[in-house]
């Protein structure tokens, strides 16, 4: 969270700081300290986002206006993100600029900033989550009860097709049944192994169309079942680590997401489709824990990105105004809207261009839910 910041002019004056929370942090020193660097601020701040730490859950950082040669330094959080502070203080400075603009030129005091304090409340209203266990703990039970969905539907698909499968093989025997037999009495074949298709067609001579068509089906099964299982994990685990709130607890969700996950889908699956699902987990172990993993990780990622930190609830910090620090924004909500849709059209089979056509819906409701949002301030 942007704790507090301040605005000093090309003459290296102070002009403008407003406080989100009140803080000891002396303003006359900060401010002497930006006057200090002024004189080299373009060669060591000029248009990039630079930080200093001053306590260990918190920063100072400046940026500044290259069109305007103003400086804005804010107090931060630690653990926000620097592109996402960057994008903040720039919208922050360049609205003040696009305010006060003929002030500025004049070099004139600037005196009303009530205006322009609501607007600071309005670039950063929904910019902040929490992120603490029960955080990590919704996250791994959403994703979890996603991944439960999805693989139920794609197991479902997946029994459709070998079962349509055995029964091409089935046909095949009954239909050659006396040259399969002369085919395993000579090569031993075992027409379960894609191979032997193709090592009987050559000892034998016995070039059909079948063989070829059922090698092709298994290996089509074989990449279908890693894609099946790929498109439950992926989005289920991006979720998680995106509503867990940061990195750190994406790589601890994708990790429990696939422990948990192995012995919940035990649970609910019965039968073959047990045997059959634990088969498939066994075989692409190291692929679906590494994915699972990675997506979390950049599930948390992506939240860092988008989201600043609350405040500390055991700071000596008052809040100033309130902010809606633990409510998602409805860009945020869509986003997992578009994940589990997503997921759905993909799996059933449906085409990329219904996936892309839900994902541009979706974005053009968040653009004008959230303009609607901004008109409320």
């Amino acid at each position: 969270m942007i704790h507090s910041f301040f605005i000093i002019n090309p003459d290296g004056e102070f002009i403008f700081s407003h406080y989100f929370i009140k803080s000891n942090f002396d303003k006359n020193l900060i401010i002497k300290f930006l006057s200090l660097i002024k004189s080299f601020s373009q060669e060591n701040i000029g248009g990039k986002l630079r930080k200093f730490e001053v306590r260990i859950d918190e920063k100072l950082v400046f940026y500044c206006h290259e069109p305007s040669k103003l400086i804005i330094a804010a107090i931060i959080n630690a653990n926000d993100h620097p592109s996402l502070i960057e994008h903040l203080l720039c919208k922050i400075i360049t609205k003040f600029y696009e305010t006060y603009k003929i002030n500025l030129s004049k070099k004139e005091t600037i005196e009303n900033t009530s205006q322009f304090r609501e607007v600071c409340y309005e670039i950063l209203a929904g910019r902040t989550i929490n992120r603490g266990f029960k955080q990590l703990f919704l996250g791994l039970f959403l994703g979890m009860t996603l991944l439960c969905f999805l693989i139920i539907l794609t197991l479902s698909v997946y029994l459709e097709i070998s079962l349509e499968f055995r029964n091409s093989i089935a046909n095949i025997i009954t239909q050659n049944r006396e040259i399969i037999t002369m085919i395993v009495f000579i090569s031993g074949w075992d027409f379960t192994d894609p191979l032997s298709w193709i090592q009987a067609s050559i000892i034998t001579n016995f070039i059909f169309n079948e063989p070829v068509q059922m090698l092709v089906q298994f290996f089509n099964i074989s990449f279908s079942a890693q894609l099946l299982l790929l498109s439950s994990f992926i989005p289920s685990s991006l979720l998680g680590g995106n509503i867990a709130g940061n990195r750190r607890n994406g790589k601890w969700i994708g990790f429990l997401f696939f422990i948990a996950a192995i012995i919940l889908l035990s649970l609910i699956a019965e039968g073959n489709r047990l045997a059959l699902l634990l088969y498939y987990i066994a075989v692409y172990l190291p692929l679906i824990l590494i994915c699972s993993i990675i997506f979390a990780y950049l599930g948390g990622f992506i939240c860092e990105l988008f989201k600043l930190y609350p405040f500390p609830p055991d700071s000596e910090f008052e809040l100033v105004k309130g902010l809606p620090i633990a409510k998602r924004g409805i860009l945020t909500t869509l986003f997992y809207v578009f994940i589990v849709f997503g997921s759905i059209i993909f799996v059933i089979g449906l085409s990329i261009k219904s996936l892309l056509i839900v994902g541009l819906i979706l974005i053009i409701l968040a653009i004008i839910s959230e303009r609607k949002e901004s008109k409320k301030f």
